[in-house]
């Protein structure tokens, strides 16, 4: 989810901990819009756009993507109630 270029959360944190200054890099998730969910989404946007399980979801999947690269989600108590 790393910017092209950027260097790596795993990097960064590693470079923090040496007490190196190191911003974060901006963020890049990447979907497939051929995916089930993805077509699903797109659906519920254009019959209602200001539906919010859009952002529910835009934010669950934002954090699954975090744990898959093994970065805790930012807000552990939002991501469990969002994933029950």
């Amino acid at each position: 989810m790393d910017a092209e270029g950027a260097p790596s959360a795993r990097t960064v944190r590693l470079m923090q901990a040496m007490g190196q200054p190191m911003s974060a890099p901006k963020r890049v998730m990447e979907i497939n819009p051929e995916h089930a969910l993805v077509k699903r989404l797109h659906a519920i946007h254009t019959i209602s756009p200001n539906d919010g399980r859009l952002d529910e979801a835009a934010e669950l999947l934002y954090d699954l993507a975090l744990i898959a690269e093994g970065e805790p989600p930012s807000d552990a108590a939002a991501f469990s109630r969002r994933a029950t």
